[in-house]
């Protein structure tokens, strides 16, 4: 993977004081992380599934133009759903929504409603490094909070880096309301000091959400990973989380749909969906308990 994604040795972070604390990778049972080309990753996963499961999965990269959940002459529900580059739909027993924050089966079920418990503007830049200076060579994130927000930067495989600043969005921050920006983005490293390329997007938006009801046994779909709970950046958690809540809703689809069909067993008290969307709601829960205890160590 090196070459393609950068290896991370270690945090550090100044939270609450000035102080760097740094934590390394070494102590980790598991080793060093990554910085990720995300883009790579992602057609990365997409590739290792039809490779190993392209008997059974058909992956279409286009855009959805219609969703339908219909009956058939049985009273059996299934969803209809078009795409751009078929003529005809496509049906399916069961609908997985993975849009992450998109939430795109809320665009099917107009009375599905999502709480937001939080949302964050998120400002970002680019730097290049200066040929002339040595080369950038730090990969360890650096994560610094302030009385604003907080900000991290890392060190991309393109061998640029990224710095990104998140601020509560009812802050009513500006490019020109928050000078203390354009400083904290002066004190990189002396070898990112030149830059070439800059991008600052005040209408990015994060917004930290939950599904009031992330599955549906009676309407057949079922919303994994951010579609289901989305979480701050800050807990570094959403592609963990989002990869365990697949895992978790794979396994109650084949006990809901395809063991339970066999088997037929009508003792179950506790559906296996209704045992995920428990999961969904006890790891928001605890998100948010955790995220407090963080937050609130920043005083300044």
């Amino acid at each position: 993977m090196q070459g393609k994604h950068n290896f991370c040795y270690g945090n550090s972070s100044a939270w609450g004081s000035d102080e760097l604390r740094d934590t390394s990778t070494i102590f980790n049972a598991y080793g060093n992380g990554f910085h990720l080309n995300r883009s790579l990753f992602d057609e990365t996963l997409v590739k290792t599934a039809e490779s190993h499961y392209g008997r059974f999965i058909t992956i279409i990269r286009d855009s959805v133009t219609k969703s339908l959940l219909e009956k058939n002459s049985y009273g059996e529900k299934y969803w209809k759903i078009s795409i751009s580059s078929n003529e005809l739909p496509i049906h399916g027993n069961i609908l997985i929504d993975a849009s992450s924050r998109r939430c795109f089966i809320r665009k099917c079920l107009p009375d599905l409603k999502c709480s937001y418990f939080d949302k964050l503007l998120a400002f970002a830049c680019l730097f290049e490094i200066d040929t002339s200076q040595p080369p950038d060579s730090d990969h360890n994130t650096l994560v610094e909070s302030c009385a604003f927000g907080w900000w991290y930067t890392s060190l991309l495989p393109n061998k640029q880096r990224i710095v990104v600043f998140y601020t509560d969005d009812d802050q009513c921050i500006s490019e020109h309301a928050y000078p203390p920006m354009g400083k904290r983005i002066m004190c990189m490293p002396t070898n990112s000091e030149s830059l070439s390329q800059f991008a600052l997007n005040l209408h990015m938006s994060v917004y930290i959400q939950i599904q009031s009801k992330p599955a549906s046994y009676e309407n057949r779909w079922i919303a994994i990973g951010e579609s289901a709970a989305s979480f701050d950046p800050l807990s570094s958690q959403g592609m963990l989380a989002t990869l365990y809540s697949a895992k978790l809703g794979a396994e109650a689809i084949f006990f809901q749909y395809i063991k339970a069909k066999k088997t037929n067993n009508k003792e179950v008290t506790v559906q296996p969906l209704e045992i995920f969307q428990q999961y969904i709601e006890n790891t928001f829960r605890k998100y948010k308990s955790e995220k407090s205890f963080f937050y609130n160590k920043e005083q300044r």
